[in-house]
């Protein structure tokens, strides 16, 4: 006798009331493992990306204040080290973050100042290129335009200057 067959034999050997308890049971049984299937993995996966949206939030607002407060004034060199082209420098900052990929434009600006625009790109890993661009080539940020692209990801628009 085949698995169907039983199956047949078996239901229509029971009343409606014991069908309807086991149809009641199958359906909560049925939704139970959807839930912990579907449902729950999608809200871990939700309060990790949450988690994320904080962390990157903070993170913002730290460059944001760092940003408000720098003078626009070139820094002077005291050990009397040649700093380079701007563009150059703000290009090999990119390259070794690896940015390089999302690097859309890279002019500068009035001899003083350079303009970037990269898309596509990691918030955190921008935020650590500004800052060794800062730390070692002096370089601060005029102007920053951030748009959000989803999953840490982001397109920007700064100037920069010394």
């Amino acid at each position: 006798m085949s698995i169907k067959a039983r199956a047949k034999s078996f239901w229509s050997s029971r009343n409606d009331s014991e069908r309807r308890t086991l149809a009641i049971a199958g359906a909560t049984l049925l939704l139970t493992l959807s839930y912990l299937s579907l449902v729950q993995p999608l809200q871990g996966y939700v309060k990790r990306l949450r988690a994320d949206v904080e962390r990157n939030g903070a993170q913002l607002e730290r460059i944001e204040a760092q940003i408000k407060t720098r003078q626009v004034a070139p820094p002077v060199a005291s050990n009397g080290v040649s700093f380079g082209s701007l563009q150059a420098a703000v290009d090999q900052a990119l390259r070794a973050n690896n940015l390089q990929n999302g690097l859309k434009g890279l002019n500068t600006v009035d001899g003083t100042k350079v303009s970037v625009d990269v898309h596509g790109i990691q918030f955190d890993t921008l935020a650590v290129a500004l800052e060794s661009l800062e730390r070692e080539q002096k370089v601060q940020v005029l102007e920053l335009s951030l748009e959000a692209k989803g999953g840490g990801f982001i397109n920007a628009r700064m100037v920069l200057t010394r």
